[in-house]
């Protein structure tokens, strides 16, 4: 019996390991893919924001037909390109209808996805805020009360708005004083400025006080940010034109 050509047999042996090799490789390609559908998904999700948010018409959008028009224009021809480029790897026309599905529906999913991942983050971050939070409440309420008279610390709803709106909000600790139908002063300015101690976190304060003639139920109010640092930029905003503290805050 005649035994076949050892060269024979390693030429086979290639040929088959060749195969197995191309197919799995080919495989991985498809599935890289599909997972890549995903992205231009993505990225057609956040050019349509991008294209409403600039077109004009006014509410809440930009005029910046060009951009728009722009990313618009890219997003289309970045995905005819990607669906072209999958012809090279399926040999056929069956990936488009699998690849569009894909695209459309993570488009349609990414709003809801971002929220939901935005909130898990927001109420993460809030957890590990809360025991410093109050912990800065809490030496507020024993320490501040005397020095800031005749002002009077809000506790209950500085630690609620603050935990409330933490991932919101800039990671900011909100102050809440008030003043019952007086003016305020620079003095009464100066006295809460000197009496807040120092925070790990920006410090944002909230003062409300004499009423308005015009409507007796409502408020003056200002509101500034406590420079705790040289590179924090001053921010202060009060209804109280007449008489222009925020003047004296900018420059303390």
């Amino acid at each position: 019996m005649k035994l076949p050509d050892e060269g024979l047999l390693m030429n086979v042996l290639i040929h088959k390991l060749q195969s197995r090799d191309a197919g799995i490789l080919r495989i991985f390609l498809k599935s890289i893919y599909l997972l890549s559908a995903v992205g231009v998904g993505v990225g057609c999700f956040y050019s349509f924001m991008f294209f409403i948010f600039n077109i004009g018409g006014g509410f809440i959008s930009s005029d910046n037909k060009p951009a728009a028009f722009g990313v618009a224009a890219l997003a289309v021809v970045g995905t005819i390109v990607f669906l072209l480029l999958g012809r090279l790897i399926y040999n056929s026309n069956s990936y488009i209808g699998p690849s569009i599905v894909i695209i459309v529906v993570t488009a349609i999913l990414t709003l809801p996805v971002v929220d939901v991942a935005n909130n898990v983050i927001g109420t993460y971050q809030t957890h590990r805020a809360k025991p410093y939070v109050e912990s800065y409440m809490n030496d507020l309420k024993t320490g501040l009360v005397e020095k800031i008279a005749p002002l009077e610390f809000d506790y209950n709803e500085s630690k609620t708005e603050t935990l409330r709106y933490w991932s919101n909000n800039g990671h900011d600790i909100w102050i809440k004083l008030r003043k019952k139908n007086e003016t305020l002063t620079s003095e009464d300015l100066n006295n809460v400025i000197n009496a807040l101690p120092s925070a790990k976190y920006k410090v944002r304060v909230f003062i409300y006080y004499k009423s308005f003639k015009e409507y007796p139920n409502d408020q003056y109010s200002i509101d500034f940010t406590v420079r705790n640092s040289p590179t924090v930029p001053p921010y202060c905003n009060s209804d109280d034109f007449e008489h222009n503290l925020c003047d004296f805050v900018i420059g303390k």
